[in-house]
């Protein structure tokens, strides 16, 4: 038996536990004078977030930026709508890109969160076995 194409296989998927979708909807407001408006932050630095933002802009004269992670990703202008697939987002904000006075408009995130959760288990729950070259378990005592 050639040892060196032994391995060790998981008897379960981490991955299926620890992803969940939300979506967030709101309006908002914001002044050419005030700058950026942050509407929406990563409060947890264990979850990787994932997903699409749309905003629409329903007063204002000029355009509205979009900064996601504090870039400037697109900008959308009165009765415009504008969608974006992301990785790894951590803020969202808006601002008045020109002196337009103010910008209204709303914004819908649907979020999907991966979290990073340590892996922790007990003795009893886990299950290790042999596998060949194909990944069918040996029958063999560990």
């Amino acid at each position: 038996m050639d040892f060196e194409r032994i391995k060790f296989q998981l008897c379960f998927k981490l991955s299926d536990c620890c992803m969940n979708t939300d979506r967030i909807c709101n309006t908002f407001k914001v002044s050419w004078s005030t700058g950026a408006k942050r509407l929406w932050t990563n409060q947890s630095f264990n979850i990787i977030n994932t997903g699409t933002i749309t905003v629409s802009l329903s007063q204002g004269g000029g355009k509205l930026d979009v900064l996601l992670n504090g870039n400037h990703t697109f900008s959308v202008t009165q009765g415009e709508i504008r969608s974006q697939t992301f990785e790894d987002l951590q803020s969202l904000e808006v601002r008045c890109a020109d002196e337009a006075g103010i910008c209204r408009g709303e914004y819908h995130l649907s979020l999907h969160q991966k979290h990073a959760v340590p892996f922790t288990f007990k003795e009893d729950t886990l299950e290790c076995y042999l596998v060949d070259s194909s990944g069918e378990k040996l029958e063999r005592d560990i």
